[in-house]
């Protein structure tokens, strides 16, 4: 690297148990007391035996009562050793939010518009058949900028507009990046349509970085992150990180050293200053129906953004994470809905009016304290800081979106895929969400996904910045 930035790359190496106790009195002669039933003559006196004349005074010994069974242990949880890391982040200005999600898939059906066309003469409709079906959301439980309660979650699955599934099951299991998915089942259904509606609560708030303090934190030892953290390796589709196209950029920006020998965060940085000088936004990275609703995501591959140099925010984002993840360093997109993105924006494809709100991908990367257990995840925007200059800024200066974000309070976090980690299917493209089928529904089905934020009143909770691991 013969850059500045490159030579200060160089030059960085370096049984819950609970208390019971019971008190038991007994009386003395309480064997030769009788017990009566209900309605039952009490028993007639009995004559005292005869006592021969004692000798001495009597001293009859004084009977002991009954000790309380001993409690117990309490064994108490070791509180969190500090970290330095609990500081590396702080909450700016903090909003409570309801996200609203509906999710609809309709039957295929032929195409209005080509009736009286030749092979097109009449309205034809395959009903969506099935015997089982089990369809799943993810839940955000935590990033660097929201907190959400899974179990305040509230969905309900529809088919052919009646409830079917109001009680939906979460997930035990931990997904990849820390995903929890959230299930409907069904069962023998013939029709034309299916809908999910689903309302997640959550808290959403600035973040505020100290860069200085965040730069103590080092690689740990034997490369052995926590399992969140080391599940973002497992791989993704699109954040085909280990192609040679991303390995072999890595190898250029840090002049074929280990990247590990520089820290995380100065690494982070100057990577995102990287790959920030060689992307060119451009489209929406969407897809809509015919009727111009939002039917999922368009996306490239890592390896492909970033050899074109160009793609949408969400393609950007993707190839960010690539980076970050050939180079060692745990990191996951983050997909929210912003409701002041588009203010005095045209409609476009959502078939929004002005106001109103769109999709938005970012990256964050972990940082982990070894000596306490502590994880934390650190926001980037590469997008966002774009919009200022073409140019990184300098990377001994803070930069507004590389941990430091205050729009984030307006942004909820949908998921940190843009389809779940697991084996469902949605259709025509990848949208959030996902079902399984008996037997598989047709390819033809056509979907469409539609949001909406509304303001609720502060849940008496402070953000909960907990690891997520």
């Amino acid at each position: 690297m013969n850059t500045l930035a490159g030579r200060r790359f160089l030059r960085s190496a370096g049984t819950l148990s609970a208390l019971v106790a019971a008190c038991v009195f007994v009386c003395a002669n309480a064997s030769q007391a009788q017990q009566r039933r209900p309605g039952q003559a009490e028993p007639p006196a009995q004559p005292a035996p005869a006592q021969p004349a004692p000798t001495q005074p009597a001293n009859p010994a004084t009977p002991t009562p009954a000790q309380p069974a001993p409690a117990p242990t309490q064994v108490k949880p070791a509180p969190p050793k500090p970290s330095f890391l609990d500081n590396v982040i702080k909450p700016g200005r903090t909003r409570n939010w309801t996200l609203r999600v509906n999710v609809h898939v309709d039957a295929y059906q032929t195409d209005p518009r080509k009736l009286g066309q030749p092979g097109n003469k009449e309205l034809q409709v395959k009903p969506i058949t099935f015997e089982t079906a089990a369809v799943v959301f993810p839940i955000v439980t935590q990033s660097a900028g929201s907190e959400a309660v899974p179990e305040a979650m509230r969905g309900t699955l529809f088919f052919d507009d009646r409830p079917m599934d109001t009680e939906p099951e979460l997930s035990p299991t931990i997904y990849h990046s820390g995903t929890r998915l959230a299930r409907w089942e069904m069962t023998n259904k013939s029709g034309r349509e299916m809908d999910l509606r689903v309302e997640i609560p959550m808290t959403t708030w600035e973040t505020v970085f100290d860069e200085k303090l965040a730069e103590r934190a080092v690689w740990p030892a034997g490369g052995k992150w926590p399992e969140v953290a080391a599940s973002t390796f497992s791989g993704l589709a699109f954040v085909d990180y280990q192609s040679p196209v991303v390995t072999n950029l890595i190898s250029q920006w840090s002049g074929g050293r280990d990247p590990k020998t520089v820290r995380p965060v100065p690494l982070a940085k100057y990577l995102a200053g990287q790959v920030l000088e060689i992307m060119q936004p451009t489209g929406t990275g969407l897809e809509t129906s015919r009727n111009g609703e939002l039917e999922g995501f368009k996306l490239q591959r890592a390896s492909t953004t970033l050899s074109l140099g160009r793609g949408s925010e969400h393609d950007i984002a993707i190839a960010l994470c690539a980076v970050y993840l050939a180079a060692g360093l745990p990191a996951r997109t983050v997909i929210g809905y912003d409701v002041t993105a588009t203010k005095g924006e045209d409609s476009g494809p959502f078939g929004r009016t002005k106001g109103s709100a769109r999709l938005r991908s970012w990256v964050e990367f972990a940082l982990y304290d070894e000596s306490s257990d502590k994880l934390i995840w650190v926001p980037v925007d590469i997008v966002r800081q774009r919009k200022s200059s073409s140019k990184a800024p300098p990377l001994d200066r803070p930069w507004k979106y590389f941990g430091s974000n205050d729009e984030l309070d307006d942004v909820m976090p949908i998921a940190f895929q843009y389809h779940p980690p697991t084996t469902v299917v949605a259709h025509g493209s990848r949208c959030f969400w996902g079902w399984l089928t008996t037997p598989t529904i047709p390819e033809g089905a056509s979907q469409y996904i539609k949001f909406e934020s509304m303001t609720t009143p502060n849940r008496g909770r402070p953000p909960q910045r907990d690891s997520g691991r």
